[in-house]
């Protein structure tokens, strides 16, 4: 229950305008009940992000279990992740569009569960390295490459009338597994 509202709360008014007595009210409890689950605000921010990517890991999971190519599970993790955000959007808000200086902030607590979130995309480019299907390159820079590819696809998705997630996903996928040359 806290957690539902710090998220809700942290989405419509971001972490530095967001007061704990904001998300006690959104909550429906006392400031109190909070600060006795969570001893300060970015303790709170941290436990949502956190409920976010345990939420994705956990369809991302599913992938290991699979006996895939490579490519495929490349395309399936993609569309899991365009799709969680979609499906999450005040997700999306607390962790792609909150304050530019908190995503560049590479000691932020947030930036840090990204980073361990995409350790499971930079093991499996390092797998397809090892197996000879991948060129070598760096298995961090292309794995962070694909993620923001895809935030691409999830902010115009948000913005936008028609939904081209399919075609988009598709078109990103191409670009990262195949470059752009002709």
């Amino acid at each position: 229950m806290i957690l539902n509202a710090a998220l809700k709360v942290f989405a419509r008014s971001g972490y530095e305008a967001t007061d704990v007595d904001d998300i006690a009210r959104e909550a429906q409890i006392g400031k109190g009940t909070i600060y006795r689950h969570y001893p300060s605000k970015r303790d709170l921010f941290v436990a949502v992000v956190d409920r976010g990517f345990d939420q994705l890991r956990c369809q991302m999971e599913d992938l290991r279990d699979k006996d895939a190519s490579f490519e495929d599970m490349v395309r399936i993790g993609i569309k899991q992740q365009v799709d969680f955000f979609i499906n999450n959007p005040d997700y999306w808000r607390i962790l792609m569009l909150e304050k530019p200086d908190c995503r560049l902030n590479l000691d932020s607590e947030a930036v840090r569960l990204h980073q361990r979130f995409g350790q499971g995309l930079v093991e499996g480019i390092k797998k397809g390295i090892s197996a000879g299907y991948v060129k070598k390159i760096d298995p961090v820079l292309a794995a962070f490459s694909l993620m923001s590819m895809a935030a691409v696809v999830v902010e115009k998705h948000l913005q936008a009338k028609k939904d081209t997630r399919k075609k988009d996903i598709s078109s990103i996928l191409d670009i990262f597994l195949r470059g752009i040359q002709k």
